[in-house]
Order: structure tokens, then C-alpha cells, then sequence
């Protein structure tokens, strides 16, 4: 019997390494593709029409969503396997719905995630309605949060840890005019003083057990004490996701901050969540003296439809769209769009990714005026030292 063929679609690449390690322990499986992004994936899954294709819910060029429905419309036959560190029911649902046949997450052992895989090829369900499949596959997601329990225990405790004194801490990277290289906003990120996890995969944790407000609330207030520690008249970015958006308290904690030197931006235009809600909250947001950002902007109709109601001063551009740019003229015709939308709205866009002075050249050519990334310009500021790196 031929070996069952897989994509994988991760964007860390430390996770990739590990599927990698983990489908080559079995002889049934055989991996034809690797991909950080989603437009890779599709393009791999044109090219092989794997048996599976394992892809994660949130990664650049578009996310799980737009890479589930991409290939499925060019390889048919392909079986997707959602794998993620998000377990909560709305992100659950948008993917089975999209065309996922089983959700994985990322806590699971590899015995688990080996199971999906074949699971998802000996998946009998072809007669099946959209509507049986998306029911039986939620009903097999929810049997298997129920027998894993003791996970969220875990989630719930390390979340626990995280909002100790003390162990949460702002680094602020700069945000760069291209063409100087010259400082002019700082983004606020959040990291952990000794729980060994990086801060995406804590927000994955406080998402799955419903804590993922209570964890940004604090890391938005503890950036807030730090308004001062941007140099000159700079000014300083917050990232929120659409959750925490919608929280009256996050409105709370601008009382006494110098807002006109913060943007508060929404990290997670994904359309599986409730845009009324969102919408409402990031006018609140300008309301209060604050500037507005959308972040990881592509070319999707959902996020372009919800940056032109929104009108933010600030757009940052999904990182896949500055990826080889100065070599890629399909990436400069989609930031050339983007620019045209952009200036139309008033806005200013801010590439991320940044990964080369080439680059960076070339999208300042394109009209891009600033940007993030190691090719973008000055060093990081770290909150607890107070100097410059």
C-alpha cells in the first residue's frame, strides 16, 4: 500500500521541525511539503494533491481558513486536518465549516495527532451533507476536550502564573519610516520572565479556557505604564484581539494614559468573529482619544471590507506580503493595491517582516512609508532596563 502523502501548513518553524520528526516515525506516512504560510500551502497542494493536509489555524497570507478552502478548490480530494493551539468553539466551528474533516490541537500528544491523520483518510463520511460533517466532527472535537480535561487544568494554571507580579514584562520593538530607518512608533510586546512559553502560544492557552481578556487586559495595562519610556514624541502601539476588543474594561484602562501617543490595534481580523461587536468597541477606542489600527491586513475581502467601515489610521500589512517583495512583482502589484486603498482612506501602512534593507527599499518604492522587521531600522527598548539594546 502507498504511503498516506501529507502537506504541513505551520508558520513556527520549530513546530514544523517537530511534525516533521513526528510523521517520520511513521512508516505510513510520507510528508511532500512543509509550508510557513498560506499561500505556500496552497501552492504545494496544487502541485502534490497530498492525501492530508495538516494546517494550522492562524499563520500569514490569509490563515487556516482561506488555505482549508484554497485547497480543497484546487485538490479536491485532499483531506484537511485543522492543528492549532486554539480550541475555542467559534475558531473550531469557522474551520470544520471551511472543510476541515478533524481539529487537532498543538497540546495533543503525537499518538493523537498520528490517529487524526488516519483518521481523516479512512473517514468513510463522502455521503455525508456539509452540515452531518461539520455535526459529527464537532461532536468527536467536544468528546475529545472532554476526555483531555485535565489540559485546561493545566492551561488554566499556567494562565494563573502569567498574571503573577512580576512575570509579565514589555519589550518595545520599533516601528521605523523605511526610507531613514529612523524611529517613530514602539509596539508593546508582551513576554514572560520565567514560564519558558512564548506569548502567542499563552494567548492560545488563555483563549481555550476562556482567559484570553483577563491575560491582554493585563499585558494592555502593564504597556500603558510604559507610555513614558518612548523616546521623544513617538508613539506607542497596543495589540488587542477581537475578545478582548469587545471587553468594556479595556476602555477603563485608558483613564489617566497619555492616549494621544497610543494606538490600540485589533491583532486578529479574522472573520470568525462577530464584526458588530468589534466595530462598536474600536469606535469607543477613538472616542477616548486613541488611534485605531487593523493588523496582519492582506488582500482577503473580509478584512478589506472591515478597514474601509473602520477607516484606522494605522495598517499593518500581513508579513507574507513583504516576503522576497523587492524580487516578487505579484507582491508589489497586491502592496501597490493596498497603498491605493490606504491613501484614499488616510491611513498609514506599515509593513511587517522587514527582513532585509532591500526590502525595505523596495517597499518604501511602493508608497509603504513604515515598517518592522530586522531590515527596518533602530534596536529594541527593554521596559525593565530602560535602555536602548
Amino acid at each position: 500500500m502507498d504511503p498516506v502523502t501529507i502537506v504541513i501548513a505551520e508558520d513556527e518553524p520549530e513546530v514544523r521541525e517537530v511534525l516533521r520528526t513526528v510523521i517520520a516515525t511513521d512508516a505510513g506516512l510520507r510528508l511532500v511539503g512543509a509550508a510557513g504560510e498560506a499561500e505556500t500551502a496552497i501552492e504545494l497542494a496544487s502541485r502534490h494533491r497530498p492525501d492530508v493536509a495538516l494546517v494550522d489555524v492562524r499563520m500569514p497570507g490569509g490563515g487556516g481558513l482561506r488555505a482549508t478552502r484554497e485547497i480543497l478548490a484546487r485538490s479536491p480530494d485532499t483531506r484537511v486536518v485543522a492543528f492549532s493551539a486554539f480550541e475555542d468553539v467559534e475558531t473550531v466551528l469557522a474551520m470544520l465549516k471551511a472543510g476541515a474533516r478533524f481539529y487537532v490541537s498543538k497540546s495533543d500528544s503525537t499518538e493523537e495527532i498520528l490517529q487524526a491523520i488516519h483518521r481523516a483518510v479512512e473517514d468513510d463520511g463522502e455521503d455525508r451533507t456539509d452540515i452531518e460533517r461539520v455535526v459529527v466532527a464537532l461532536d468527536a472535537w467536544r468528546g475529545h476536550r472532554t476526555r483531555n480535561g485535565s489540559l485546561d487544568e493545566l492551561r488554566t494554571e499556567r494562565i494563573r502564573s502569567a498574571l503573577e507580579p512580576d512575570e509579565m514584562r514589555i519589550e518595545l520593538l520599533p516601528i521605523c519610516e523605511l526610507g531613514s530607518g529612523d524611529p517613530v512608533g514602539w509596539h508593546a510586546s508582551p513576554a514572560l520572565t520565567t514560564i519558558e512559553r512564548s506569548w502567542s502560544a499563552m494567548l492560545a492557552d488563555a483563549r481555550s479556557v476562556g482567559m484570553l481578556p483577563e491575560l491582554e487586559l493585563a499585558s494592555v495595562a502593564l504597556a500603558l505604564e510604559h507610555v513614558r519610556d518612548v523616546p521623544g514624541d513617538d508613539w506607542m502601539c497596543v495589540s488587542v484581539s477581537p475578545e478582548t476588543a469587545r471587553s468594556s474594561e479595556l476602555i477603563g484602562l485608558l483613564d489617566g494614559a497619555d492616549v494621544a501617543r497610543v494606538v490600540l490595534a485589533l491583532n486578529d481580523p479574522n472573520p470568525a468573529f462577530g464584526r458588530a461587536g468589534v466595530e462598536r468597541s474600536m469606535r469607543r477606542w477613538r472616542e477616548a482619544g486613541v488611534r485605531v489600527g487593523i493588523q496582519d491586513v492582506g488582500c482577503g475581502t473580509d478584512t478589506l471590507r472591515l478597514f474601509v467601515r473602520i477607516q484606522p489610521e494605522l495598517i499593518w500589512l500581513d508579513p507574507v506580503l513583504a516576503a522576497g517583495v523587492e524580487e516578487d512583482r505579484s507582491r508589489q502589484r497586491l502592496v501597490e493595491g493596498l497603498v491605493s486603498i490606504a491613501t484614499d482612506l488616510g491611513a498609514t501602512l506599515i509593513a511587517t517582516g522587514v527582513g532585509s534593507r532591500s526590502a525595505a527599499e523596495a517597499l518604501s518604492g511602493l508608497g509603504v512609508e513604515l515598517g518592522q522587521g530586522d531590515g527596518s531600522g533602530a534596536a529594541t527598548i527593554v521596559d525593565d532596563v530602560g535602555a536602548q539594546a
